[in-house]
C-alpha cells in the first residue's frame, strides 16, 4: 500500500486554498461594512451628542433661566395670594421669599391693579417711585397711557437705560424678561402679573443685578439638572483648570477631553460611552462635555463583525493543520459521493453567502443614503426660506427705487406725501420717512413718538451729510432740523465714518445703532427737467422687515409629511414652532448657539427627520421636520436578517442541487466503483454496463467492460507500479566580493582586565553587555549597523547615503557611544571606573562573504581602513589619550559642527606616514540620545 500522505496533503491544499481565498474575501468586504459601520455609528453618536449638547447649553441661557425662576415665582405667589389683594404685609412676605433665591440687591416694586405702589412692611419705598409708576403704567396700558405718565417714561428710559429708547421698547416685558444695562450695570427686567385666573391682585416689577451672581451658577444648576436625570454631563474651565461643581465626570476626564478638544479631537469612545465636547457658546473659556452610552445593538454588532472577521479565516487554517495533526488516514478516505457533496455545497453556498453578505451591507448603505438625501432636502427647505426673504428684499428695493421715487417726482411734495409713503411701507417693518428738499424744509412721518424716533432721525440724516453737501443742499438749515446726534465729535470725524463712504443711494443698507438693526434707504430725486426735487430717506427695522418676509413664507399644505418651523425668539415676532417641547428647546438652542443639528426624533409612536440651523444673515433660526411615513425595520436588523434568509436559502438550494447532480452524474460513476471494487478482490465475473448515451460516462462504462474482458484473459497477470525517487539539489552558492567606501567604527572598553578583578563573572558579563547594547543601539540610531563583535568591542559600519554623510552620523554615534556611558557610571557605582574608546577611519575597503562553501559564509568588511580605525580604538582612551579619535580626514568630511582636538601626527602600524589624528570632544549642535 501507498502511503497517503501527498493526497491528502495535496487535498487539503486545494481545500485550504478555496476555503482561505473565500476568507479573503468575505473578510475585505466584512472590514470594509465595519468601517462604514463605524463611521455611521460616530456620526449618528455625533448628531445625537450634538441634539443633546444643544439642549444643555439651552439650559445656560441666563435670560431663559432667570425667566423661568420669574415664572415659577409667580406661579407660587399667585396660589399663596389666592383672591387676597396685595398688601404691605404679604408683600413683604413674597419679598422675603423672592430674595432665596435671587442677589439680594434686587430691586423689587410692588403695585396695586391700579398701578398704586405698595411699599412691603419693613422695607424702605424705592427711589424715583413716580418715575416707575409711570413706566409699568405704559408697558401694561400700551397706547393708550396718559400723556403725562408716557413722557415721564420715556424721559426715565432715556436717563437710566439708553438714549435710543422708549418705554414702548419694553412693551413685551408682559411675556419676557429683558436684559438692560440701569446705571452701568447689567440688570434682568421683569414684570410678573400676580392673581389668580378669574381676579387680578396686582404687579412686580423686578430688577436683578447679574454682577452679583455667583459666578458659573448658571452652569452649576444645569449641571445639578443633568445629574438628578442620571446623564453624563460635565463642565470645565479651560483657564483654571476646574471642574464645574456637580459635574458626573471626573476633572481628570474633562482635563484629558479639554486637551483633546485643543488638539481639534471633540469626540471620543472610552470605556463603552460616546463623549462629545464644545466650547460654551457664551463663554469659550468653558468647554461642555456630553457623555452617551452605546447601543447595546450596536456593541453586539460590532462584536459579531470582528468575530465573524477572524472566524472566516478558522476553516481555511483548520484544513492546512489538519495533515500535520496525527490523525487516523482513514478520515480523509472520502467517498466520491462526498467529495463532490462538499464541492457542489461550497461552489454554491459561498458565493451565495458572500451575496447575501453584500446585500445586507448595501441594505444599510441605500438606508443611510436615503436618510442623508432627505436630510438634504430638509435642509434645502431652510435655504428656500432665506432665498424668498433676499427674493423679497430685492424687490422692495426696486419697488423704492421705482414706484416710490416716481412718486416723489410726480407729487406736490408735503407732509402728507411722506405720510402717504410710510403708510405704504408700514407692514414691511418702515419705522420713519423723511423727505428733505433742496432749500432745507423737510416732512418727518412716523407712528413713533418724536421723542423716540428723533435721535435716529439725527443719526441717518447725518449719515448722508456729505452727499447732501455735495447735491447742493442747504446743510445750514438742515443742521438745525436734524443736529448731529454724536456727542463730543466733529464733522469730519462724522465724514470719514466707515457708513458715510457707504454707497446708500437707491440701496436697502443695514447699520446698527443703540444694540439695534436698522436699515436706510436713500434716494436723490430729479424731476423731469433734470433738477433736483428732494432727497428721500426711509428708516426701516431690519429685524421687523425681515420678519414681515418670513411671514410671507409659503407654509406647507395641511396633508403634507413635511413643516417648516421658524423662531425669531421675541414673542411679537413670527414664531412657528413645533408641539413637542423638545424640538421647541433644540430650536431655540440653534438659534442662540449658531449650531446646526439634523437627527431622527419620536413623537407621538411616530418618527420625524428633523434638521434645524440658524438662517444666515436672518434673526432666528429655522427648522424642517418631515414625518417618516413607513417605519421600516432598523437598517442593521433587516441586514442581519437578509444574512441568515440568505444563509439558509444558500443551504437548501445547495442541497437540492447535490440530491439532483448526485442522481445525474453520480449514480453510474458509482456503480462503476463498486464494479472495480470487486475486481480488486479478483472477482472478474461482472458484466460491461449498458450505456444508452455517448457521453463520457458511457464511454468510460465501455471502456470499463473492455478492461474487465481485458483482466479475465490475464488474470495471472499482475501490474506493478513503481515511484520514481527525486533529490533536491541545493542553490550554487558563489562567493562574492566588491571594493566600496565605507566609514568603520571601533568602539571598546579599556582595560577590561582590571576590572574584572573587582567584578563578579556575572557583573563582568552584564557591563560588557551593556556597553556592547550601547555601541548597537547609538550605531542604529544614525544609520549604521553593527559587523561583529570582538570580545568587549564592537565594530560598525556606515555606509554611503545620498541623504546623509556617513562620516557625520559615525561621529555622531561616537559622541552618543560616549554620553550613554557616561549616564551608565551614574546609574551604577559599581561600573564608575569603566572607561572606553572609539576609534574611526573612512576609505575603501573590501566587502564579501568569507568562509567556506559547504559549511559556513560570514559578510565582512576587510581592509587598510579597517585596521587603522581598530588601531585608533585602541589608542583612545588610554593614558590621558582622548576618547574619540578619528582622521583628519574623515573630520573634514564630517562637517564643522564638532568640537575637536588636533593631536600631533601619530605613527601606525602598517602606515608609511605618520597619520593626522584628530580628538572628537563634542558637537555644536544637539545630539540625540
Amino acid at each position: 500500500m501507498k502511503s497517503p500522505q501527498k493526497g491528502i496533503f495535496s487535498q487539503a491544499l486545494i481545500i485550504a486554498v478555496i476555503l482561505l481565498m473565500t476568507a479573503a474575501l468575505m473578510f475585505m468586504i466584512l472590514d470594509q461594512y465595519k468601517s462604514e459601520f463605524d463611521s455611521s455609528s460616530i456620526d449618528s453618536r455625533l448628531n445625537d451628542a450634538k441634539v443633546v449638547m444643544a439642549e444643555l447649553q439651552s439650559q445656560m441661557v441666563e435670560a431663559k433661566v432667570i425667566q423661568q425662576g420669574f415664572e415659577g415665582f409667580r406661579q407660587r405667589a399667585g396660589r399663596q395670594l389666592g383672591a387676597s389683594p396685595l398688601t404691605s404685609e404679604n408683600t413683604a412676605l413674597l419679598s422675603r421669599q423672592f430674595m432665596r433665591s435671587f442677589p439680594d440687591k434686587s430691586l423689587i416694586i410692588w403695585f396695586s391693579q391700579d398701578f398704586d405702589i405698595i411699599t412691603p412692611q419693613g422695607f424702605a419705598e424705592p427711589e424715583q417711585k413716580r418715575a416707575w409708576q409711570a413706566f409699568v403704567k405704559t408697558v401694561v396700558v400700551g397706547e393708550n397711557v396718559g400723556v403725562l405718565d408716557r413722557k415721564i417714561a420715556d424721559g426715565f428710559v432715556k436717563s437710566n437705560i439708553s438714549d435710543f429708547l422708549a418705554a414702548d421698547y419694553f412693551e413685551s416685558l408682559r411675556h419676557e424678561c429683558q436684559l438692560i444695562m440701569f446705571k452701568s450695570e447689567r440688570h434682568y427686567l421683569g414684570l410678573l402679573h400676580l392673581g389668580t385666573e378669574g381676579r387680578m391682585a396686582g404687579y412686580m416689577l423686578v430688577l436683578v443685578p447679574t454682577s452679583h451672581a455667583r459666578h458659573f451658577w448658571l452652569e452649576e444648576r444645569a449641571m445639578r439638572l443633568t445629574s438628578n436625570r442620571g446623564e453624563i454631563a460635565g463642565a470645565y474651565v479651560l483657564s483654571r483648570d476646574y471642574a464645574i461643581e456637580n459635574s458626573t465626570i471626573s476633572e481628570n476626564l474633562l482635563h484629558g477631553f479639554a486637551s483633546d478638544h485643543a488638539a481639534g479631537v471633540s469626540y471620543q469612545i472610552y470605556e463603552g460611552i460616546f463623549y462629545y465636547s464644545d466650547r460654551h457658546f457664551a463663554n469659550p473659556d468653558m468647554l461642555l462635555v456630553i457623555g452617551l452610552r452605546l447601543k447595546s445593538e450596536d456593541l453586539f454588532l460590532r462584536r459579531v463583525l470582528t468575530v465573524a472577521g477572524i472566524f472566516v479565516w478558522l476553516p481555511g487554517l483548520i484544513c492546512l493543520l489538519l495533515p500535520f495533526l496525527p490523525l487516523p488516514d482513514e478520515i480523509w478516505n472520502w467517498s466520491l459521493k462526498t467529495r463532490f457533496n462538499l464541492t457542489t455545497v461550497v461552489i454554491i453556498v459561498l458565493p451565495l453567502l458572500i451575496g447575501g453578505v453584500t446585500s445586507a451591507i448595501n441594505t444599510a448603505r441605500i438606508s443611510l443614503e436615503m436618510q442623508k438625501d432627505e436630510f438634504s432636502r430638509l435642509e434645502k427647505k431652510l435655504y428656500e426660506v432665506e432665498e424668498s426673504v433676499a427674493f423679497q428684499t430685492s424687490n422692495l428695493e426696486l419697488y423704492l427705487k421705482t414706484e416710490t421715487v416716481a412718486k416723489i417726482v410726480n407729487s406736490e411734495l408735503s407732509q402728507s406725501t411722506a405720510r402717504e409713503i410710510y403708510e405704504n411701507l408700514k407692514a414691511q417693518g418702515c419705522e420713519v420717512v423723511i423727505v428733505i428738499l433742496p432749500d432745507g424744509r423737510s416732512w418727518v412721518a412716523s407712528d413713533l413718538p418724536p421723542e423716540t424716533i428723533r435721535q435716529r432721525n439725527n443719526y441717518l440724516v447725518s449719515l448722508t451729510r456729505s452727499n447732501l453737501k455735495d447735491q447742493g443742499f442747504a446743510l445750514d438749515v438742515i443742521d438745525k432740523t436734524f443736529p448731529s446726534p454724536v456727542r463730543s465729535s466733529r464733522n469730519d470725524e462724522l465724514a470719514r465714518s466707515a457708513f458715510v463712504h457707504t454707497d446708500f443711494h437707491n440701496r436697502i443698507r443695514r447699520f446698527d445703532l443703540g444694540g439695534t438693526s436698522f436699515s436706510s434707504f436713500v434716494s436723490y430725486v430729479a424731476d423731469k427737467s433734470g433738477k433736483m426735487k428732494a432727497c428721500l430717506n426711509i428708516g426701516f427695522n431690519n429685524r421687523g422687515m425681515q420678519q414681515s418676509f418670513l411671514r410671507k413664507v409659503k407654509k406647507d399644505s395641511q396633508g403634507s409629511l413635511s413643516r417648516l418651523y421658524i423662531s425669531a425668539g421675541a414673542r411679537n415676532e413670527i414664531n412657528r414652532v413645533p408641539s413637542s417641547r423638545r424640538l421647541q428647546s433644540i430650536l431655540n438652542a440653534s438659534r442662540i448657539t449658531g449650531d446646526s443639528l439634523h437627527f431622527v426624533h419620536e413623537w407621538n409612536n411616530s418618527q420625524y427627520l428633523v434638521y434645524a440651523r440658524p438662517f444666515k444673515d436672518l434673526s432666528g433660526a429655522g427648522m424642517a421636520v418631515k414625518k417618516i411615513a413607513f417605519v421600516g425595520l432598523n437598517p442593521r436588523v433587516e441586514q442581519l436578517l437578509t444574512l441568515a434568509v440568505t444563509t439558509v436559502s444558500a443551504m437548501l438550494i445547495a442541497m437540492l442541487i447535490v440530491n439532483f447532480f448526485s442522481g445525474y452524474f453520480l449514480r453510474p460513476v458509482l456503480k462503476l466503483s463498486a464494479m472495480a471494487a470487486r475486481v480488486e478482490t479478483g472477482d472478474y465475473s461482472g458484466m460491461a454496463l449498458s450505456a444508452a448515451l455517448n457521453d463520457e460516462i458511457s464511454v468510460l462504462s465501455n471502456n470499463f467492460g473492455q478492461m474487465i474482458e481485458g483482466l479475465r484473459e490475464k488474470a495471472a497477470m499482475r501490474d506493478y507500479l513503481r515511484a520514481d525517487l527525486f533529490e533536491h539539489a541545493a542553490a550554487e552558492q558563489k562567493i562574492v566580493a566588491e571594493r566600496t567606501e565605507v566609514t568603520v567604527l571601533f568602539a571598546g572598553i579599556r582595560d577590561f582586565s582590571s576590572l574584572e578583578d573587582h567584578l563578579s563573572p556575572e557583573e563582568s558579563i552584564g557591563l560588557m553587555s551593556r556597553f556592547l547594547e550601547i555601541c548597537e543601539t547609538s550605531v542604529k540610531e544614525h544609520g549604521g549597523d553593527i559587523d561583529k563583535y570582538i570580545g568587549d568591542t564592537a565594530m560598525a559600519a556606515f555606509k554611503n547615503n545620498a541623504d546623509t554623510s556617513p562620516q557625520r552620523q559615525a561621529l555622531l554615534a561616537a559622541l552618543s557611544i560616549q554620553r550613554r556611558v557616561e549616564q551608565l557610571k551614574l546609574e551604577l557605582p559599581s561600573f564608575a571606573g569603566l572607561k572606553t574608546g572609539v576609534g574611526l577611519a573612512s576609505g575603501l575597503v573590501i566587502a564579501g562573504h568569507i568562509g567556506s562553501l559547504t559549511n559556513r559564509l560570514d559578510y565582512t568588511f576587510i581592509g587598510d581602513t579597517v585596521n587603522l580605525a581598530a588601531r585608533l580604538e585602541k589608542m583612545a582612551g588610554r593614558k590621558g589619550t582622548p576618547a574619540i579619535l578619528t582622521t583628519q580626514s574623515l573630520y573634514q568630511k564630517a562637517g564643522s559642527a564638532f568640537l575637536y582636538e588636533e593631536l600631533p601626527p601619530v605613527t601606525v602600524k602598517g602606515k608609511a606616514m605618520p597619520v593626522e589624528v584628530v580628538a572628537i570632544t563634542g558637537y555644536d549642535g544637539e545630539v540625540s540620545a
